[in-house]
Parts: structure tokens; C-alpha cells; sequence
């Protein structure tokens, strides 16, 4: 019994001793393992962790043109009436594809004179040239020239140019003319050399290239530059001398001016004005036949003949004038001659009738030959008319 006890114990102090070995084999191990835990945790990074963002594409970039231009419309100020002017605009592509220009039109006083090469590279720039001329006074000139272009944003280029067009000097008309003027009758016109800009000129000469003309000049009322919008001017009075020959004249009158205040790049050339009229004689004709002196009765049906009447004024006459004698050419052509007092007038009237009758031979009086009429008068300064007469009879 007491062997059996003893054995268990043994057994029992042994298996104690195991026990602790077995625990102190452990502890080395699980310190070990937790030493590496240890490094293990220290080796993590502890950064918080973030999220990033991913980056948007780049936007595709469209190739196109862009149209810069430093000013689009030029005041030339003030120019003077028939005055030409030139100005030079400059365009650039800023844009990364070429800029293309067309010519879109322009007003009816402008000229897109100079648009060289239609396109224009991204970078570079091209001159564009206009020119005008001015024909009329006027406060507002406002003329220029359009331009399509391919830039999205600007699909015309529109150019102006503005200003004030004044007459530096000028005349209140184009032409000096005396009408029908009778035999014996002296005739005066009144014109005006003015300027809308100049406050003051000095007209220098006047030289007229009919020797039977004389003028007077004075300065221009008060009342005759407001009606010109002028500034200065002189009123010329010319006088026609009645000792000129029957039928119409013509000739020039030169105007030389001088002034201290140009605004010009030189004096303006004279003034040049035709002259002009008609000398009546002792007789004129009206009528819608007559033209330029010649009775135009056309072609003339030979079965229906034609009749054709003109008004025959007579100057200087007096009451016991007579037509003693008409002659014609061909003498199948009538003529009537028979006063007419319906019409109050200084001079006599006549009515004329001229007639070819139906049936008359066929003839050709319109080129190679011309028909006449002749009058015989007892007038002392109308002794002899003679008349020219164009007509053709057909079948």
C-alpha cells in the first residue's frame, strides 16, 4: 500500500514537472511570436489612406480662326466736293486656323480697291485698302465696304469710313445759259461762287471765251449763303450782248480763286462753267415736227397722205405784213400760211400748214436729198425763210 502510494506520488510530481516545462517551453514561443507581432505592427504603414481623384482628359482643342481688327471705321474729316481719299485697315488672324475673306460689297461711293490673298495664316495679318470719292456736300458721309469671313463670331467684317464732304468752292450752277434770246435784247444772268468751308476768298479773274459777254462782281448776301450753306461767296452778273449772230452759241467762263486758308494740299482749279443760248431772228418756228430747225414729218403712208400744222413768230413786224410767196419742194407739198391772234404776244403769230396729200408719188426726201420751203416777205429784215423739210411717202 504504502509502495502504491508512493508511486502515485512520484507519478504525480513528475507529471508537475512536465507541466511546468511544457509551460515554460510555451513562453519563450508565444513572447517570441509576440515580439514579432510587435515588428510586424511596426512595419505597417499607419497613413491614413485616401482616395485619389482621377484627373479629366484634356478637352480636345477645334482648330479655328479668329479676326481682330485695331478699328473698323475711319473719320476722314472734311474733304472738299470731287475730292478722292484712300485709308488702309489692317486685319489679323489670332485664331489657330486660317481666316478666309471674301469681298461682300460695298455702298455705291467706296471702292475695296485692295484685299490681297483671300487667306490669312494663324499669326499673320493682310492690309485692306479702300477708296472713295466724294460728289456732294453733306454733313454725314457714311460709305464702306463689307467682308464675309469663315471666324464663327464675326461672319462679316464690316469697314466704315466717315466724315463731312464741303464745297471749298463751288458755283450756285453748272451752267450759265440764255434762252431764246430775241434780236436786240440785251440778257443778264445772276450765279454765285461760293465756298462751304473757307470764311474768306478773293475771286482773282474772271475770263469768258464769248467776246460778247461782261460781268460785275459783289459779295453775296446774307440771305444767298444760307440758302447755299456757304460761308463766303461773290455773286457774279452777266450780261449777254444782243449783237450776236441767229441760232446757238456756246462758249466757257474761268473762275480764279485764292484764299489763305486752304485745308487743302493746293488751290482748288478754276471754276469752268459752259455757256450757253440761243440767238433768236426775226423768226422762229414750234411745233412737235420741228427739230433743231428741220420740219420732220416722218413716213408717210401714200394712201392716207399726213397733215401736220407749226407756229411761225414773227418779230418786228408790222400790220401790213404779208408772206407775198411760198415755193416748195417737191411742189406737191402744201403749204398754208394764216395769222393767228388767238394767242396774246409780243410777236405775230402764224399758223403754218403743212400737208402731203394722200395719193402722192412715191418719194424719198429723208437722206440723199431733203425737201424745202421757201417764204418770200415783205419784211425788210425777213425778206427770204427758207426751210428744210424730211419725209418719205411709201406704198
Amino acid at each position: 500500500m504504502r509502495i502504491i502510494v508512493g508511486v502515485v506520488a512520484v507519478l504525480l510530481v513528475a507529471a508537475g514537472w512536465l507541466a511546468v516545462r511544457q509551460v515554460q517551453g510555451i513562453a519563450p514561443d508565444l513572447a517570441a511570436a509576440s515580439r514579432s507581432d510587435d515588428s510586424a505592427l511596426d512595419s505597417v504603414d499607419r497613413t491614413p489612406a485616401t482616395t485619389e481623384t482621377p484627373r479629366p482628359s484634356e478637352p480636345e482643342v477645334v482648330p479655328r480662326p479668329k479676326l481682330v481688327v485695331d478699328y473698323d471705321e475711319f473719320d476722314f474729316g472734311v474733304m472738299n466736293v470731287g475730292q478722292s481719299g484712300r485709308h488702309t485697315f489692317t486685319v489679323r488672324n489670332a485664331g489657330n486656323a486660317d481666316l478666309v475673306l471674301h469681298e461682300a460689297g460695298t455702298t455705291c461711293k467706296c471702292t475695296l480697291v485692295d484685299m490681297p490673298g483671300g487667306r490669312i495664316k494663324p499669326g499673320e495679318e493682310r492690309q485692306v485698302r479702300l477708296e472713295w470719292t466724294t460728289e456732294k456736300p453733306t454733313e454725314h458721309f457714311r460709305h464702306g465696304a463689307g467682308i464675309w469671313t469663315n471666324d464663327p463670331k464675326i461672319r462679316q467684317l464690316k469697314l466704315v469710313l466717315t466724315g463731312k464732304v464741303r464745297a471749298f468752292l463751288s458755283s450756285s450752277a453748272d451752267s450759265v445759259v440764255f434762252p431764246d434770246v430775241a434780236a436786240g435784247e440785251w440778257r443778264t444772268q445772276r450765279i454765285t461762287v461760293f465756298s462751304q468751308h473757307w470764311k474768306r476768298f478773293n475771286v482773282t479773274s474772271v475770263e469768258s471765251s464769248l467776246p460778247n459777254l461782261t460781268w460785275r462782281i459783289e459779295p453775296a448776301d446774307a440771305d444767298t449763303l444760307a440758302q447755299l450753306e456757304a460761308t463766303s461767296g461773290y455773286t457774279l452778273e452777266l450780261k449777254l450782248d444782243p449783237d450776236l449772230p441767229r441760232g446757238g452759241f456756246g462758249g466757257r467762263l474761268r473762275i480764279a480763286t485764292e484764299t489763305d486758308e486752304l485745308g487743302l494740299e493746293k488751290l482748288p482749279d478754276p471754276l469752268e462753267l459752259p455757256v450757253q443760248g440761243n440767238r433768236l431772228g426775226n423768226y422762229s418756228f414750234y411745233g412737235k415736227i420741228v427739230q433743231e430747225g428741220v420740219f420732220k414729218l416722218g413716213r408717210v403712208a401714200q394712201r392716207d397722205g399726213i397733215r401736220h400744222k407749226v407756229y411761225m413768230y414773227v418779230r418786228g413786224a408790222t400790220d401790213n405784213f404779208q408772206v407775198e410767196q411760198i415755193r416748195t419742194t417737191p411742189d406737191f407739198l402744201h403749204v398754208r400760211l394764216v395769222k393767228d391772234d388767238s394767242v396774246a404776244t409780243k410777236r405775230q403769230r402764224y399758223r403754218m400748214e403743212i400737208e402731203v396729200p394722200p395719193g402722192a408719188p412715191l418719194v424719198d426726201y429723208m437722206a440723199q436729198r431733203f425737201g424745202r420751203i421757201e417764204l418770200d416777205t415783205n419784211h425788210p429784215d425777213l425778206s427770204h425763210v427758207e426751210l428744210t423739210v424730211q419725209f418719205a411717202v411709201h406704198p
